[in-house]
């Protein structure tokens, strides 16, 4: 493993899982930084989107990129 993906799990930026958990996973689609599938993740009684990194995903600064790219998802709100 690279020492920035070290990094960014050891800081938290990234949240490393374990695929088992997860279930009924489908594929959405693909983008720059790796694979996004939706999840049931039975803990939390949810369905989820759950992105698997590409492994070409080196760069610090793609890094940097999905991070911010998360964040804004992450405080995406759709209107009711």
């Amino acid at each position: 493993m690279s020492d920035w993906y070290e990094r960014a799990i050891k800081d938290e930026y990234i949240i490393l899982f374990e695929y088992e958990p997860f279930k009924n996973r489908k594929y959405i689609s693909k983008g720059r930084f790796g694979t996004v599938y939706s999840a049931y993740l039975e803990d939390i009684d949810q369905t989820i989107a759950l992105k698997s990194l590409n492994h070409e995903l080196k760069d610090e600064n793609k890094v940097h990129k999905f991070v911010r790219e998360n964040i804004q998802l992450s405080e995406y709100r759709p209107s009711e």
